[in-house]
């Protein structure tokens, strides 16, 4: 009964993402993690030198993944295999990357440990109660339970305290136009950090355009109503 209900509350989720993705999907380079260790993430990688190959290693297992070139909105080949998402692109442009994947961080009780490699500087937008306890990454800024950090192999190490509340804030940013085969994605609020590794901050994060916020706000109280529904039945 349990996980039904879950799986109704993640159903709802990502299809408000999905029908909302025109309006908040120009945002960029962010991963989002839910509560069970799943993430749906992009990035935006400017090419250069192209031909080239655009080879990005995503943990867990990869259920969606899209390309698009932005300076003409054509899709793009892509392809995954042994953990690696690789794009090929003929003409130098502004890429966009696209995926789902679950199970991406490794959970231990309520801890979790998630190894990424990040091509762009990213956002990083944690689960609701998160408490990061260990990071190796250079912190750009922090806001709410999203930091901003620098490429690179990047580790994060996070407990989940248990909910005691069912008031959502959420900064989430999703993508847009994404074939996938699940739909095991969830949302994110604060992020209490304890302990980081060169946590210098030095900029803060943009805010979200009027149309962003509406479709923020609007996937917020979806969540909201889904949870309170779920909990109801319960």
């Amino acid at each position: 009964m349990k996980n039904n209900k879950r799986k109704i509350f993640l159903t709802i989720l990502i299809f408000s993402f999905l029908a909302l993705s025109p309006i908040i999907a120009k945002a960029n380079n962010q991963i989002n993690l839910d509560q069970y260790g799943n993430l749906i993430g992009f990035f935006e990688i400017n090419v250069t030198n192209a031909p080239t190959q655009i080879t990005i290693k995503v943990p867990g297992n990869v259920t969606g993944y899209e390309a698009i070139d932005l300076n003409n909105n054509d899709p793009l080949p892509i392809s995954y295999s042994n953990g690696l998402l690789t794009i090929l692109v003929t003409n130098s442009s502004l890429v966009n990357i696209s995926f789902i994947s679950l199970n991406a961080a490794i959970q231990n009780g309520n801890l979790f440990s998630i190894n990424l490699e990040l091509p762009v500087e990213s956002n990083i937008s944690f689960p609701n109660n998160a408490v990061l306890i260990y990071t190796n990454s250079t912190i750009v800024s922090s806001k709410n339970n999203t930091l901003t950090v620098l490429p690179g192999n990047v580790t994060f190490k996070y407990s989940i305290a248990n909910q005691t509340t069912t008031s959502i804030t959420s900064t989430t940013t999703v993508i847009s136009s994404i074939t996938t085969t699940s739909t095991s994605i969830s949302a994110t609020s604060s992020l209490t950090t304890t302990s980081t590794k060169s946590s210098t901050t030095t900029s803060k994060l943009s805010y979200p355009s009027y149309y962003i916020a509406i479709g923020i706000i609007v996937v917020i109280l979806i969540i909201i109503i889904a949870f309170l529904i779920i909990r109801k039945k319960t």
